[in-house]
């Protein structure tokens, strides 16, 4: 058959392919399987998180005590250089600060986390008495100044090891500090909500005493 020009040009469609196996529904039958499949799986660890018994958050003390241990069992057995453990202590110190009173202690200097100390102690510890209040300033201060000569003196590798006794007595001095401190704060705490009387506390103080 002759095609007339005049007419204009048409598209040719092609023939409709004849395919005898149905590909379309079978690949929507996959996908949604594949969709439910992931639904499952989905809604099967939602359901498992929803009875998981939420993760035990350490309070700062206990994070910073077990600090503390670890640092004395490397500093006993010798697996620690002088000048890391030094660092490493005036960290977790500062950062035990940081947490509980709410001060930049890491970005500080000594001399900066010192000064402030006394107002941050009043304001969270109002009932400590004032002589108590500046001894736990000088503890830190001496603290803090003598692991900064252990980590930057310039001949403290020289004089002294990780396993020195003057090394492992900042160790404790530490361990006290914190547990102290932790003490004190618990008790302000039951202060506030009225679960430590003062006649409950004269009764502590007195077994304290005994003791």
């Amino acid at each position: 058959m002759a095609h007339d020009a005049s007419t204009g040009f048409h598209d040719i469609k092609p023939l409709p392919e004849f395919n005898p196996f149905p590909l379309f529904p079978v690949l929507g039958a996959l996908i949604a399987i594949a969709l439910l499949v992931l639904l499952a799986r989905y809604f099967k660890k939602r359901k498992q998180k929803q009875f998981e018994p939420p993760s035990k958050v350490l309070a700062p003390e206990a994070i910073a005590l077990g600090e503390i241990a670890r640092l004395t069992e490397l500093s006993t057995n010798g697996e620690i250089e002088l000048r890391f453990l030094a660092v490493t202590l005036s960290l977790v110190i500062r950062a035990y600060l940081e947490a509980v009173f709410k001060i930049p202690a890491t970005d500080q200097t000594t001399r900066e986390v010192v000064a402030h100390f006394p107002t941050t102690l009043k304001r969270y510890l109002p009932r400590l008495p004032e002589g108590d209040r500046l001894r736990y300033v000088s503890r830190l201060e001496q603290l803090l100044s003598e692991l900064s000569y252990f980590a930057f003196g310039s001949n403290t590798e020289q004089l002294y090891s990780a396993r020195d006794e003057r090394v492992l007595t900042q160790l404790e001095h530490a361990k006290n500090f914190v547990t102290e401190l932790a003490h004190h704060l618990a008790k302000e705490a039951e202060w506030k909500q009225g679960v430590l009387t003062p006649e409950h506390e004269e009764k502590l103080k007195g077994r304290q005493n005994a003791i």
